[in-house]
């Protein structure tokens, strides 16, 4: 409870690898951390694609994650707000919202995985 922020809307951009990796991170952020922080989606849409994703022509997940760890975390959404279009990546460090130091795949149907 408490771990979800409000439905967001990528509008014309295809970005949904955005906004599904910055929703688990942050509910998965909120449990560790005690405290729900909406994170930017923008931020991994400009500055992802050295890791394999194409701005607001889709990518996935797991690139974006790549981006977190390789930057040592990712601005919140109040920094760094979504406008739907690719500009230039500019992390800005002094708001980040969340890091990351790695993750797994868990195999398909094993809720076992989950725990």
């Amino acid at each position: 409870k408490g771990a979800v922020t409000s439905v967001k809307n990528q509008g014309q951009c295809g970005a949904s690898y955005a906004f599904s990796a910055m929703a688990s991170l942050e509910g998965a952020w909120a449990l560790a951390n005690g405290k729900l922080t909406a994170l930017s989606e923008q931020n991994i849409v400009d500055c992802s694609v050295a890791y394999g994703n194409h701005a607001c022509h889709g990518g996935n997940m797991y690139n974006a994650f790549k981006y977190v760890v390789a930057n040592e975390g990712v601005d919140t959404e109040q920094a760094y707000a979504f406008v739907g279009k690719q500009f230039s990546a500019t992390m800005i460090k002094n708001f980040r919202g969340a890091q990351m130091t790695g993750g797994g795949q868990i195999s398909k149907g094993s809720e076992d995985s989950l725990l």
